[in-house]
């Protein structure tokens, strides 16, 4: 099976473990006697002061690892993290629980994103961390939010803000255009053959448009049953949500365990869980009726995680992946 680990050349006691059908970076430990009643911690300590400042050449890049309180404005300035905003290819949202790299939402494979767990497991946050993500690859983001909750971020990555309804009926006759303009270019390509990545990177001649829910069940029921004096909008929605992929164009939203439970049969609401792709904060998959993972043994959905980690769906590999998102300060 290939494998994304490679050991840096040329350095002593570096290797790979395979553990289960993942491959971990390992550095074999240099062995030491204590010194009598002096203990362990502080030998290895000693000794390896006194090594570094012998050892005159190289030395050797420390093992990844995930910091115990990791910040977004830290994580942001990583180079590996620029890079992949750079490519375009990955949305960075934190790191891998394993490997301890960079980790970002494919978006080759991506149209709608669920992000969903229970409350307090890291919702806003996650969707704050998209945002600035969106900005990094210089995207145009639109961010519905009609509670205020991310007004702040939405502002300072300069983000379309739409807190009114009307706001968001103007902002769908909008995008309606930029979707017909797209569509055709889409269909040429199809007709050439192209298809997954070779289609996403033809349609690459257009800027990204990442368009950020904060609250899924409150757009849904919003977009189904408007307001007096604002315009329909909800067969648009739903239209654009089942033929809508491939156009980079990327749907990201927020629901709660208890709030998806009760979309149930709401057809806005069906259509953007349809591919089933998205991350529930805070484990506890086994609660989650919307996404997959059906590869995890029954403990393993049992598992609750502190705020901020989540467990990605499965995708076409049918595996799940774990992921640490850094705090966002703000």
């Amino acid at each position: 099976k290939e494998i994304d680990v490679y050991p840096a050349d040329d350095i002593p006691g570096r290797g790979l473990v395979r553990q289960g059908d993942t491959a971990l970076e390992f550095q074999a430990a240099l062995p030491v006697r204590s010194g009598g009643d002096l203990p362990m911690e502080e030998t290895i300590r000693r000794k390896s002061r006194e090594l570094a400042k012998k050892y005159k050449d190289i030395k050797a890049p420390a093992i990844p690892s995930i910091p115990k309180k990791p910040l977004w404005e830290e994580f942001i300035q990583r180079s590996d993290t620029v890079s992949m905003a750079e490519a375009g290819r990955k949305l960075p949202f934190g790191f891998h629980n394993l490997t301890a790299a960079v980790w970002g939402i494919p978006l080759s494979e991506t149209y709608t994103y669920l992000i969903t767990g229970r409350a307090g497991s890291g919702l806003t946050n996650a969707l704050k961390i998209l945002i600035s993500s969106a900005y990094m690859m210089r995207g145009r983001i639109a961010v519905i939010d009609f509670g205020g909750e991310l007004k702040k971020t939405a502002l300072r990555y300069k983000a379309e803000y739409l807190c009114m309804e009307e706001d968001v009926f103007t902002f769908f006759g909008d995008i309606l255009s930029e979707y017909k303009t797209r569509n055709k270019t889409k269909r040429e390509l199809v007709e050439q053959g192209l298809s997954g990545r070779e289609l996403f990177d033809g349609m690459q001649i257009y800027p990204k448009i990442f368009l950020i829910i904060n609250d899924l069940s409150e757009f849904c029921g919003r977009i189904s049953y408007p307001s007096a004096g604002v315009g329909q909008s909800a067969a648009f929605v739903i239209n654009i949500l089942e033929k809508g992929a491939m156009h980079n164009v990327y749907w990201f939203a927020a629901s709660s365990f208890k709030d998806s439970q009760e979309l149930t049969g709401n057809e806005v609401y069906m259509k953007f869980i349809k591919e089933r792709r998205g991350i529930c904060m805070g484990g506890c998959v086994g609660e989650c009726r919307t996404l997959s993972f059906s590869s995890m043994k029954y403990t393993e959905q049992t598992v609750k995680y502190p705020p901020g980690t989540g467990v990605i769906s499965e995708g076409d590999d049918n595996e799940t992946t774990i992921v640490v998102a850094p705090l966002m300060s703000s």
